[in-house]
Protein backbone atom coordinates (compact mmCIF):
# COMPACT_ATOMS: atom_id res chain seq x y z
CA UNK A 1 0.00 0.00 0.00
CA UNK A 2 1.30 3.39 -0.87
CA UNK A 3 1.36 6.26 1.59
CA UNK A 4 -0.87 8.37 -0.61
CA UNK A 5 -3.67 5.87 -0.24
CA UNK A 6 -3.46 5.66 3.56
CA UNK A 7 -5.39 8.03 5.74
CA UNK A 8 -3.26 10.57 7.56
CA UNK A 9 -4.03 9.03 10.99
CA UNK A 10 -2.46 5.75 9.94
CA UNK A 11 0.58 7.59 8.63
CA UNK A 12 1.12 9.28 11.92
CA UNK A 13 0.64 5.97 13.81
CA UNK A 14 3.14 4.26 11.54
CA UNK A 15 5.72 6.97 12.13
CA UNK A 16 5.19 6.81 15.86
CA UNK A 17 5.68 3.01 15.95
CA UNK A 18 8.77 2.99 13.76
CA UNK A 19 10.52 5.70 15.79
CA UNK A 20 9.97 4.14 19.18
CA UNK A 21 12.12 1.46 20.82
CA UNK A 22 11.28 -2.10 19.93
CA UNK A 23 10.81 -4.50 22.82
CA UNK A 24 13.17 -7.51 22.84
CA UNK A 25 11.90 -10.95 23.80
CA UNK A 26 12.75 -12.01 27.31
CA UNK A 27 15.71 -14.31 27.94
CA UNK A 28 13.27 -16.93 29.23
CA UNK A 29 11.35 -16.97 25.94
CA UNK A 30 14.59 -17.20 23.98
CA UNK A 31 15.74 -20.17 26.09
CA UNK A 32 12.37 -21.96 25.70
CA UNK A 33 12.50 -21.56 21.90
CA UNK A 34 16.09 -22.82 21.72
CA UNK A 35 15.28 -25.82 23.96
CA UNK A 36 12.27 -26.70 21.81
CA UNK A 37 14.31 -26.54 18.61
CA UNK A 38 17.07 -28.68 20.16
CA UNK A 39 14.63 -31.34 21.34
CA UNK A 40 12.98 -31.49 17.89
CA UNK A 41 16.34 -31.79 16.18
CA UNK A 42 17.45 -34.50 18.63
CA UNK A 43 14.22 -36.46 18.20
CA UNK A 44 14.45 -36.22 14.43
CA UNK A 45 18.09 -37.25 14.57
CA UNK A 46 17.24 -40.30 16.72
CA UNK A 47 14.44 -41.22 14.31
CA UNK A 48 16.84 -40.98 11.38
CA UNK A 49 19.45 -43.09 13.20
CA UNK A 50 16.81 -45.65 14.19
CA UNK A 51 15.55 -45.91 10.61
CA UNK A 52 19.09 -46.25 9.26
CA UNK A 53 19.88 -49.02 11.74
CA UNK A 54 16.69 -50.83 10.72
CA UNK A 55 17.65 -50.51 7.04
CA UNK A 56 21.15 -51.81 7.78
CA UNK A 57 19.69 -54.77 9.68
CA UNK A 58 17.47 -55.65 6.72
CA UNK A 59 20.41 -55.23 4.33
CA UNK A 60 22.56 -57.53 6.44
CA UNK A 61 19.84 -60.22 6.31
CA UNK A 62 19.72 -59.93 2.53
CA UNK A 63 23.51 -60.03 2.33
CA UNK A 64 23.50 -63.23 4.38
CA UNK A 65 20.79 -64.76 2.18
CA UNK A 66 22.69 -63.83 -0.98
CA UNK A 67 25.96 -65.23 0.38
CA UNK A 68 24.21 -68.43 1.45
CA UNK A 69 22.57 -68.84 -1.97
CA UNK A 70 25.89 -68.20 -3.71
CA UNK A 71 27.58 -70.81 -1.52
CA UNK A 72 24.89 -73.35 -2.34
CA UNK A 73 25.13 -72.62 -6.06
CA UNK A 74 28.92 -72.91 -6.10
CA UNK A 75 28.76 -76.14 -4.08
CA UNK A 76 26.19 -77.64 -6.43
CA UNK A 77 28.17 -76.59 -9.49
CA UNK A 78 31.37 -78.12 -8.17
CA UNK A 79 29.73 -81.34 -6.98
CA UNK A 80 27.83 -81.82 -10.23
CA UNK A 81 31.00 -81.14 -12.22
CA UNK A 82 32.95 -83.67 -10.20
CA UNK A 83 30.14 -86.21 -10.49
CA UNK A 84 29.98 -85.72 -14.25
CA UNK A 85 33.74 -85.99 -14.70
CA UNK A 86 33.96 -89.13 -12.54
CA UNK A 87 31.09 -90.82 -14.36
CA UNK A 88 32.48 -89.72 -17.71
CA UNK A 89 35.96 -91.03 -16.93
CA UNK A 90 34.55 -94.30 -15.64
CA UNK A 91 32.34 -94.79 -18.68
CA UNK A 92 35.21 -94.12 -21.12
CA UNK A 93 37.29 -97.05 -19.91
CA UNK A 94 37.53 -99.57 -22.72
CA UNK A 95 36.94 -102.64 -20.63
CA UNK A 96 37.36 -103.01 -16.89
CA UNK A 97 39.65 -105.78 -15.72
CA UNK A 98 37.98 -109.09 -14.97
CA UNK A 99 37.45 -110.30 -11.43
CA UNK A 100 40.10 -112.98 -11.95
CA UNK A 101 42.65 -110.38 -13.09
CA UNK A 102 41.93 -108.20 -10.08
CA UNK A 103 42.08 -111.21 -7.73
CA UNK A 104 45.45 -112.23 -9.22
CA UNK A 105 46.76 -108.65 -8.80
CA UNK A 106 45.54 -108.56 -5.18
CA UNK A 107 47.39 -111.81 -4.45
CA UNK A 108 50.51 -110.29 -6.02
CA UNK A 109 50.24 -107.28 -3.73
CA UNK A 110 49.29 -109.21 -0.59
CA UNK A 111 50.40 -112.86 -0.70
CA UNK A 112 48.72 -113.59 2.65
CA UNK A 113 45.23 -113.37 1.09
CA UNK A 114 43.57 -116.69 0.39
CA UNK A 115 42.05 -117.41 -3.01
CA UNK A 116 38.53 -116.97 -1.67
CA UNK A 117 39.37 -113.69 0.08
CA UNK A 118 41.09 -112.25 -3.00
CA UNK A 119 38.07 -113.19 -5.17
CA UNK A 120 35.71 -111.59 -2.64
CA UNK A 121 37.78 -108.37 -2.54
CA UNK A 122 38.03 -108.34 -6.33
CA UNK A 123 34.26 -108.75 -6.61
CA UNK A 124 33.67 -105.89 -4.20
CA UNK A 125 36.10 -103.65 -6.09
CA UNK A 126 34.47 -104.55 -9.39
CA UNK A 127 31.02 -103.63 -8.06
CA UNK A 128 32.36 -100.36 -6.64
CA UNK A 129 34.03 -99.29 -9.91
CA UNK A 130 31.06 -100.01 -12.18
CA UNK A 131 29.04 -96.79 -12.61
CA UNK A 132 25.95 -98.80 -13.52
CA UNK A 133 26.14 -101.03 -10.46
CA UNK A 134 23.62 -100.40 -7.67
CA UNK A 135 25.17 -98.20 -5.03
CA UNK A 136 22.25 -97.45 -2.72
CA UNK A 137 19.74 -99.60 -0.96
CA UNK A 138 17.04 -98.03 -3.13
CA UNK A 139 18.90 -99.06 -6.29
CA UNK A 140 19.38 -102.58 -5.00
CA UNK A 141 15.71 -102.91 -4.05
CA UNK A 142 14.60 -101.27 -7.29
CA UNK A 143 13.25 -98.02 -5.83
CA UNK A 144 15.26 -95.75 -8.12
CA UNK A 145 17.78 -94.61 -5.51
CA UNK A 146 18.12 -90.94 -4.68
CA UNK A 147 15.75 -89.84 -7.43
CA UNK A 148 12.81 -90.66 -5.19
CA UNK A 149 10.85 -92.45 -7.87
CA UNK A 150 9.23 -95.76 -7.09
CA UNK A 151 8.74 -98.17 -9.93
CA UNK A 152 5.11 -99.18 -9.91
CA UNK A 153 4.07 -102.72 -10.75
CA UNK A 154 2.48 -102.97 -14.17
CA UNK A 155 -1.29 -103.00 -14.03
CA UNK A 156 -2.81 -106.42 -14.43
CA UNK A 157 -5.39 -106.00 -17.19
CA UNK A 158 -6.16 -109.71 -17.41
CA UNK A 159 -9.23 -110.09 -15.24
Amino acid sequence: MENSQQPSELDSLERLLTRGPRPMPSAELRQRVLDGVRSELRRNMFDVIRMELRREHIRSKWRFAAAFAATILVSLTISLGVRHSVRHSLSNNASPPTIDDVAWRLQQISPKLSDEESLLQASLRQIGSDPKSPTTLGDILGFGGFRGTVKAKPANNNK
